[in-house]
């Protein structure tokens, strides 16, 4: 496995059925046993019989007859790193990259049920559709407080012009008045 702009890119060697040739032909193969038998544990693992995502991988891949077509080969897949004498490392870095948190917005659209990070994308697109929803509310009270706003200034200018109105109103009644005093300071002399 090796990194290439940015990116993790697994080679994987595709020949299981060379591998299991070698592991049933043991007194003509030179590579040892415990190795071959590693390596179809390792494909096991890396891509198992009856799991709906790597069949459609493989499939789109061309590559279903190079992996299923032995079955398990009687070997198991464990999930303990201590089973793994040559592929150790190599698998526990496998294991360490899956389970990095996803980065960038592509990452971001992909949700499996499986995945370590389904809480960090379901806490993100229920927050952002939170925040939309509450953008929105804020925008429409936003607008409506200003327009009540104006409506408040206009019933002030309103109300100023007709207590204008009624001070005239009351200063001409007091000075037109015969009985109440007279006030120089509203009512013009003669009146």
């Amino acid at each position: 496995m090796r990194r290439v702009h940015s990116r993790w890119l697994l080679s994987v060697f595709q020949h299981k059925t060379w591998a299991f040739q070698h592991l049933t032909h043991q007194d003509s193969s030179p590579i040892p046993l415990d190795v071959l038998g590693e390596l179809i544990s390792t494909y096991n693992l890396l891509f198992p019989i009856h799991d709906n995502e790597t069949e459609a991988f493989l499939r789109k891949e061309g590559k279903t007859n190079y992996f299923y077509s032995l079955g398990t080969c009687g070997k198991k897949p464990s999930r303990k790193w201590a089973d793994y004498q040559y592929w150790r490392e190599e698998l526990h870095h496998l294991a360490e990259v899956l389970n990095e948190p996803p980065r960038g917005l592509r990452q971001l659209w992909t949700t499996r049920r499986n995945n370590p990070n389904f809480l960090n994308l379901a806490l993100f697109w229920i927050s952002g559709v939170i925040v939309a929803i509450l953008t929105i509310v804020a925008s429409v009270c936003g607008v409506l407080s200003v327009q009540y706003a104006i409506e408040a200034r206009n019933i002030a200018l309103d109300s100023k012009e007709i207590a204008s109105w009624q001070l005239d109103l009351q200063i001409a009644q007091a000075c037109a008045s015969p009985e109440a005093p007279k006030l120089p300071r509203y009512c013009p002399p003669g009146a």
